[in-house]
């Protein structure tokens, strides 16, 4: 509670400035009304205009409360909704590049380390294999499915992550800025999109190839944005 009170406090420096000089103004009337005018000042018509004063500071106080019950507080709960439902898709996205990296990895017998030598690895052993044919004959393990081939589970999370890609539309205008490069760059990829037809695994095939480097450093840059323990893929 106080902590929201003080993002009230930093979001709002302009309204609650207003709302201390409307205090002030009643605050003064009431303890300046049974004091004599100074400067010879005509006392009708400083009450006048401290009337209007106190008018509008009420009127102002009156305001400050309804936008806070009706517009800050109700626009504050749908943010935290809505912050922690991306955060749920940015997991799950995470977490299915990451089975799709892996699957890539252990089909070609890539185990990629911080001090090695990466881009001669890749050179070597993944631009020069068949990758779709060693997914299909590879098996690994999916949750609650045991025995299955890398390329089944590289098209679900393919799926996956599409969908994930989807279900964050709606939310676009309040990511970050993180979070908004970061879907920026999934939708210029095109590796995920129908994976897994036949007559696109060529072309899915020669895409991962060439553009495996970028799909690695999406997942670094996807742990980033979800603040995870770091799992470094490094190239």
């Amino acid at each position: 509670m106080f902590k929201e009170i003080i993002l009230y406090i930093e979001k709002n420096k302009s309204v609650n400035a207003l709302l201390i000089a409307a205090l002030a103004i009643i605050v003064s009337f009431q303890l300046s009304k049974s004091m004599p005018a100074l400067f010879n000042w005509n006392v009708d018509v400083v009450n006048y205009y401290y009337d209007i004063g106190v008018n509008l500071s009420i009127s102002y106080i009156v305001s400050t409360i309804f936008y806070v019950l009706v517009v800050y507080y109700p626009e504050r709960k749908k943010n935290l909704a809505i912050r922690a439902k991306t955060s749920i898709l940015f997991a799950r996205l995470q977490t299915n590049m990451g089975g799709f990296i892996d699957c890539v990895l252990q089909s070609a017998n890539l185990d990629l380390k911080v001090d090695e030598d990466i881009e001669s690895v890749y050179l070597k052993s993944l631009a020069n294999i068949d990758l779709i044919t060693c997914m299909r004959e590879t098996r690994t393990d999916e949750p609650f499915v045991d025995n299955v081939s890398c390329l089944e589970k590289a098209i679900n999370a393919a799926k996956k992550i599409e969908l994930l890609k989807n279900s964050l539309i709606p939310f676009i205008t309040y990511l970050n800025d993180d979070e908004l490069d970061l879907y920026l760059e999934l939708e210029d990829t095109f590796i995920f999109e129908n994976f897994g037809e036949e007559k696109e695994l060529f072309l899915k095939e020669y895409l991962i190839k060439s553009e495996f480097n970028l799909l690695v450093e999406q997942y670094n840059n996807c742990q980033k944005v979800v603040g995870a323990s770091f799992r470094k893929v490094s190239w």
